[in-house]
């Protein structure tokens, strides 16, 4: 969206319910965020305690994870190559070059990747969806979730209206109504997203999650996000040469 922005190809449009969401996670009179993508460490508990589980990132690299991790292709998410982005800018390509030789498997979705996990195929992930995770824990998978106490990098779902768009005052409208509390609200309860709309009563303490508001954002701005988005093919091909 920000690179739409830049483009010209968003119309100005400030909701009146955007006023509710942090100013450094919206472009005022373009967009806003309907949901939080958190990217945590996730691992199964049937086959790792809490005590023994990675709490740092740091942590990831330590020999005794050496095969037994897998991640989401970032070649196919763009919040896994945020995550490739911005831990990349916060720990060095190093960190990444000495995470690729713990012989990670890699799966293509979110979805295989939770489910690897699940299955004890492979007992951790460096990376995953927490809404992903929390949708298979209610369906009876004992997941947990690791988030470090420096950060984990944060994607946004946005919305705005196309400067084409054939009915704008409906879209405007839309828009209304995917920010207002209650719609964050239902979004947030039934599909496990967090809102960051700072009204909303936050998602509950369980299984290793906490509130977003005590979540540090690690390289997450739009101008973080602009900048991973010109550096895109690059990431891209170092993610590959690195974990394919």
């Amino acid at each position: 969206m920000m690179n739409w922005v830049d483009r010209g190809l968003i119309q100005k449009y400030d909701s009146p319910q955007a006023k509710n969401f942090p100013a450094d996670v919206r472009d005022p009179g373009y967009w806003a965020p309907i949901k939080a993508l958190v990217l945590t460490m996730t691992y199964n508990a049937d086959l790792i305690k809490p005590e023994d589980a990675p709490k740092k990132w740091e942590d990831l690299l330590d020999p005794k994870w050496k095969g037994k991790m897998v991640m989401p292709d970032a070649f196919y998410s763009g919040a896994a190559l945020h995550w490739y982005g911005a831990m990349r800018k916060a720990y060095g390509k190093s960190f990444m070059e000495k995470l690729s030789k713990q012989d990670v498997l890699i799966r293509r979705g979110s979805g295989a990747t939770a489910k690897a996990v699940t299955s004890g195929e492979r007992p951790l992930s460096a990376m995953l969806l927490m809404y992903r995770v929390f949708a298979d824990i209610k369906k009876g998978a004992n997941l947990r979730v690791s988030i470090p106490e420096v950060g984990t990098p944060v994607s946004y779902m946005v919305i705005g209206v196309p400067k084409a768009a054939p009915n704008p005052d409906a879209g405007k409208k839309f828009i209304d109504f995917a920010l207002s509390k209650p719609a964050q609200t239902f979004w947030q309860n039934k599909y496990f997203t967090p809102s960051l709309r700072e009204d909303v009563e936050p998602l509950t303490r369980e299984r290793g999650r906490r509130p977003l508001s005590e979540i540090k954002r690690i390289y997450s701005s739009p101008d973080d996000m602009r900048g991973f988005f010109k550096d895109q093919k690059m990431l891209m091909d170092e993610w590959n040469r690195l974990f394919k």
